[in-house]
């Protein structure tokens, strides 16, 4: 199976970090609110105030950094003859198998982040229900040029499987 760009990582941890800054963000925020305010009515010193913003923002910003290198070790995918195989998952395993039968399109997509660091996303469509396209799989963070030359290969075996008929 192969595995993401290694650079990925730092996909993960952009994304992570966004998701750290508005959960624990909130979760520092008043704490740290209450103890400015006590350090202006003279209650505490501001030096326990300012250790705890350090440490709120330190934890805002390392907490992300092993969760991207996890991230990116168990996402894995691989082309069979037969089906796309992407597992993921760093809590909770996911294991998808996508016969090609039911890709019913492929995309390209390159969000702002991913345009700064030189990536793209494929997303696979797959027949949904009542002949609605869900995007069931996805693989995230791979260079452009990786990201077409997957696309061109799925397509050619969506295509033989197509053709193969009854």
């Amino acid at each position: 199976m192969k595995q993401l760009h290694p650079n990925s990582i730092i996909v993960f941890y952009v994304n992570g970090l966004i998701a750290s800054v508005f959960l624990l963000g909130f979760v520092f925020f008043f704490p740290g609110m209450l103890l400015v305010g006590l350090a202006i009515e003279g209650t505490i010193s501001f030096v326990w105030s300012i250790i705890f913003i350090i440490f709120s923002i330190a934890v805002i910003f390392i907490l992300p950094l092993p969760w991207a290198q996890l991230s990116y070790q168990s996402f894995k995918y691989q082309l069979d003859d037969e089906t796309i195989v992407i597992e993921r998952g760093v809590i909770w395993k996911r294991h998808v198998s996508i016969p090609y039968q039911r890709v019913q399109n492929v995309d390209i997509v390159r969000g702002p982040i991913a345009r700064m660091l030189g990536f793209a996303d494929l997303q696979i469509q797959t027949a949904g229900i009542s002949g609605v396209a869900i995007m069931e799989g996805r693989i995230p963070a791979i260079t452009p040029e990786d990201a077409i030359e997957l696309k061109d290969k799925i397509l050619s075996k969506v295509a033989k499987s197509r053709n193969q008929g009854l």
